[in-house]
């Protein structure tokens, strides 16, 4: 059993952190947001989780703080990862998840456990089909909703989805 967490798994680049918020499904194990996106990966290359923890500066003023949470999250998901990694290779799948802090104060080590192990059952036990496909047979679109307009990818709009920019980034 491999307990650890990779440079490899750990998810970087604009464009995939973006597509993610874009495209993945969005769904809430308190005290973490979760975002998540299942790719299928026909060659069978790439087939692991890939992982962005965040702690929001405008919920924790210090970084200590927000240091602390990221890695509080991230230990808890190193030790209850292995089940994911074996369920990408079996069904060939690259993931891409977000786990996003949102509770206003600093939870223990065993809560935020807890909703680790509860945010990875759902997302093993979800059905596979990203949210973008679902959009698209029930005739809604992200254009349509609020005032959030159709991303071509520029710093502006970027900014408006919440994405970090080279501008806003931590």
């Amino acid at each position: 059993m491999n307990n650890s967490f990779p440079k490899s798994e750990k998810l970087c680049g604009q464009l995939r952190i973006a597509a993610l918020y874009k495209e993945g499904r969005r769904f809430t194990a308190f005290p973490l947001r979760v975002t998540f996106r299942k790719i299928p990966d026909e060659i069978g290359e790439n087939c692991t989780p890939h992982v962005l923890v965040w702690a929001p500066k405008s919920l924790f003023k210090h970084a200590v703080d927000r240091n602390r949470l990221r890695r509080l999250m991230r230990e808890a998901y190193r030790l209850q990862a292995q089940p994911l990694r074996e369920l990408c290779e079996q069904q060939h799948l690259s993931l891409q998840i977000a786990f996003n802090y949102m509770d206003r104060e600093l939870r223990s080590q065993e809560q935020i456990a807890k909703a680790m192990q509860k945010a990875l059952k759902k997302i093993a036990e979800s059905d596979g089909e990203n949210t973008a496909t679902t959009r698209q047979r029930h005739g809604n679109d992200t254009a349509t909703r609020g005032n959030v307009k159709e991303c071509d990818g520029t710093h502006s709009e970027l900014h408006t989805r919440g994405v970090p920019t080279p501008r806003n980034s931590v």
